[in-house]
């Protein structure tokens, strides 16, 4: 599903093996994306890709800070579901946080 603000848009794959969610924020003149691929994000060795905020450059989408940069936690499939959202969201609250100092 997409919801839209004026400012943010969200995409939400839910499964029952993964979970996926894709936040477009804009602030500014910046176009950030917060990203996250629960199944993906656990194991992923160096920057995490798969649990990160990128900002829109002019080559794309790029990552500036990970889950871990950022000291949150990784997520796991093997929660609740409403558990694994609320964490999620938290996460993209502090990944927000850093995307408005830029």
């Amino acid at each position: 599903m997409i919801f839209g603000s004026k400012n943010t848009n969200i995409l939400r794959s839910i499964k029952e093996d993964n979970i996926k969610i894709i936040e477009i924020y804009k602030k500014g003149n910046n176009t950030f994306q917060l990203y996250c691929d629960v199944k993906k994000s656990n194991g992923t060795i160096g920057h995490n890709t798969n649990y990160c905020l990128k900002m829109l450059g002019d080559t794309g989408f790029n990552v500036l800070i990970d889950n871990r940069e950022m000291d949150i936690p990784e997520v796991m499939m093997d929660l609740d579901e409403e558990v694994i959202l609320g964490q999620i969201e938290e996460a993209f609250k502090k990944f927000k946080k850093f995307a408005d100092i830029l």
